[in-house]
């Protein structure tokens, strides 16, 4: 037998029975919304000393910049006179100074090509020896009836003796093997002799040579020569990049830079005061 389910209103009973557990639940949720707020109050907190941090740490990092006397001398500006020729850029710790000279000769890489023409990287060269000789050391690879001009390219690579290959069309289905140096420079440079036939023989296209630079004029004249036309140790924390000859003197100067100092002081001010206008916020709020 169902036991009938009694529900006393308030209407019977006189009170207002969902008014009183609506107020009972707010009560017992009173400790959830403190702990809410609390949990609110702690993140507004952890957000402001993030701010404050992160403009701490930006002061810092604009200290860091300049607290010695080698951050100041990287303030610098430099010139040329013929920027087609020769341009300059600082890094460092630039030495103030200038330089005078002409730009005799640009560096180049040595290449040789084949004689023998091919129509693809798929031909087939044919038996025999083909001979690059680095600093007087001869390196051999060998070829058979199977050996493809592609081959020949990823043997050569295989070597690993500061020469790559290519095959480089010159015309329509006519192709030559082109060896060349990994780098610029008379150093760079190497022999190639082949008694494949297909090959022919390996003509020079372009001879190594380092790039010259001459100071002054007369007898008493300097001679400066590198092997590359990127030059970083000429003039003390300055790079300069030889672009063409010249048949005139080229005037390099590096100066300081008191605009760029004064920039940089200012940008450290700004910090500081940003990071102050931050804490002096965060402490009237709270």
């Amino acid at each position: 037998m169902a036991i009938p389910t009694f529900n006393v209103g308030g209407l019977l009973s006189g009170l207002d029975t969902n008014s009183i557990v609506s107020q009972l639940m707010q009560l017992e949720r009173q400790p959830v919304f403190q702990l809410q707020r609390r949990q609110s109050d702690y993140e507004t907190k952890n957000k402001t000393w993030d701010q404050i941090a992160t403009k701490l740490n930006g002061v810092q990092d604009k200290l860091d910049a300049l607290k010695t006397a080698e951050d100041w001398q990287k303030f610098t500006t430099v010139t040329s006179s013929n920027e087609d020729a020769v341009t300059v850029t600082t890094s460092g710790s630039a030495s103030v100074g200038s330089a005078t000279f002409t730009v005799d000769r640009l560096a180049t890489t040595h290449q040789t090509a084949s004689t023998g023409s091919f129509a693809a990287m798929t031909d087939l060269v044919g038996s025999g020896d083909l001979t690059i000789t680095v600093d007087g050391t001869d390196h051999t690879i060998t070829t058979n009836a199977a050996t493809t001009v592609s081959d020949v390219i990823n043997q050569i690579k295989a070597l690993d003796v500061g020469v790559s290959a290519s095959l480089l069309f010159t015309g329509t289905d006519e192709a030559k093997l082109v060896l060349k140096a990994t780098e610029s420079g008379a150093d760079a440079s190497f022999a190639t002799a082949t008694d494949i036939a297909s090959f022919g023989s390996f003509s020079i296209v372009e001879q190594g040579v380092d790039a010259q630079l001459t100071v002054g004029s007369g007898a008493g004249a300097l001679t400066v020569e590198r092997p590359t036309n990127v030059i970083d140790d000429f003039i003390e924390g300055a790079t300069l990049t030889l672009k063409a000859t010249t048949s005139s003197s080229v005037d390099i100067a590096v100066g300081r830079d008191p605009d760029a100092a004064a920039t940089a002081v200012k940008e450290l001010v700004d910090s500081i005061n940003g990071a102050l206008s931050t804490i002096a916020t965060a402490t009237k709020a709270g």
